[in-house]
């Protein structure tokens, strides 16, 4: 019964990305078309003028010439597109072509379904996901002997003993995605693979899965990060055989609802600090209020201790007056941020009470130092005094 299961996977398409593969498939065949309209186009046509026979004749051999090679490209071609249709662009390993044809040697030369092949196998293709897409495209073969079959059903069924479902088809639903992205952060696609499935498999809360995309991605990329595992998941869900039930997609979409909601918090409180002017001057990095308000946000007692790690970042010349002035760009950044980024609201309402405090101890001792160097300015010379008495 396991055995017919997984020849009836095999059998199907079960990928997602079914619009690029047809988008695909379009375009070989329409460079096939036009290649066979090339070879019709060139075909020579032979007259009856004996004077010029010979030279027809020459003529025809290098436009069969020519023929034979848009013949040959368009093998090529049919090569290509025979292997596209394979589930090629599900596999992340490289060279997946000539290790899969390694696997069909060893399925063919194994005479039991032994540990051996699955340990070949394995080694060639590490990640479970990509060699179930290896065994399934070989079992939609027309042309393998049933020795190959019962090899390649027997090992299949090895790999979804070994692993589970959700980290099979999550690895296979994200591969395109991961590929694409990929491609565009210029980075390995088996690491944004990796970073899908952690999302799924992970009990890790909204914003420490944030503080993770960050550390291994960048910070600049932490926006393509979010955009990849939204897009990947949407096509999950969406796939002929999805990796979670419906009730896990919905806590999914809920903690990619938070991860949004994080960003959008974060691109307001940016721009509220970065536009502002003392900001500019003295702490113009973003990477720094980017940790420092995911601070606030996991860690919401520390907020006076963050405050007071901002006003030591100041130059030693800064004085109370621009002290005053970044905690109140601090505290207008807060008062943008939305209650529902923390676990109460009493969290927020306290680090907003927090930078109140802040501003009226620095700002009080601003006024001390503005009478100070009022006073300095208006008292008279000693000597001058006691010539005007």
């Amino acid at each position: 019964m396991k055995s017919s299961e997984d020849s009836e996977m095999a059998i199907h398409v079960e990928h997602v990305g079914v619009l690029e593969r047809a988008r695909e498939v379009s375009r070989l065949e329409d460079i096939i078309t036009e290649d066979n309209e090339d070879i019709e186009a060139e075909m020579p046509k032979m007259g009856d003028d004996p004077a010029g026979k010979e030279a027809r004749f020459l003529q025809a051999t290098d436009e069969m010439s020519a023929a034979l090679t848009q013949f040959m490209k368009k093998k090529i071609y049919e090569e290509q597109l025979a292997n596209f249709l394979d589930g090629e662009e599900y596999v992340l390993e490289d060279q997946p072509i000539e290790k899969t044809d390694k696997v069909m040697e060893a399925l063919k030369a194994a005479t039991t379904h032994d540990y051996e092949v699955y340990s070949f196998a394995k080694k060639l293709f590490p990640d479970e996901s990509d060699l179930v897409v290896v065994l399934r495209a070989i079992l939609r073969k027309k042309q393998i002997s049933e020795n190959v079959r019962l090899n390649a059903e027997a090992l299949l069924r090895k790999v979804n003993q070994e692993t589970t479902k959700k980290f099979i088809n999550s690895g296979i639903n994200s591969a395109l995605k991961a590929k694409l992205f990929g491609q565009a952060l210029s980075l390995n696609p088996k690491l944004l693979r990796a970073s899908y499935r952690q999302f799924l498999m992970a009990e890790d809360d909204a914003v420490d899965t944030y503080v993770e995309w960050i550390g291994s991605y960048g910070y600049q990329n932490r926006m393509l990060v979010t955009k990849f595992i939204k897009e990947t998941l949407f096509s999950d869900i969406n796939a002929l055989d999805a990796s979670c039930s419906s009730l896990e997609f919905g806590m999914f979409l809920n903690k990619l609802s938070q991860l949004l909601s994080l960003q959008s918090a974060e691109a307001l409180f940016l721009k509220t600090l970065m536009n502002n002017p003392i900001i500019k001057k003295f702490i113009s990095a973003e990477d720094y209020w980017i940790f420092f308000l995911i601070s606030l946000i996991k860690f919401p007692e520390t907020a006076e201790e963050l405050l007071k790690n901002a006003l030591v970042t100041l130059p030693a010349d800064a004085n109370y007056k621009d002290k005053t002035l970044l905690l109140k760009a601090i505290y207008s950044g807060c008062t943008n941020l939305p209650f529902s980024l923390f676990i109460n609201n009493e969290q927020l309402l306290e680090i907003r009470e927090c930078c109140k405090q802040a501003i009226k101890v620095t700002f009080a001792a601003e006024l001390f130092d503005t009478q100070n160097s009022n006073k300095k300015q208006n008292k008279k010379p000693w000597k001058k005094v006691m010539f005007n008495v």
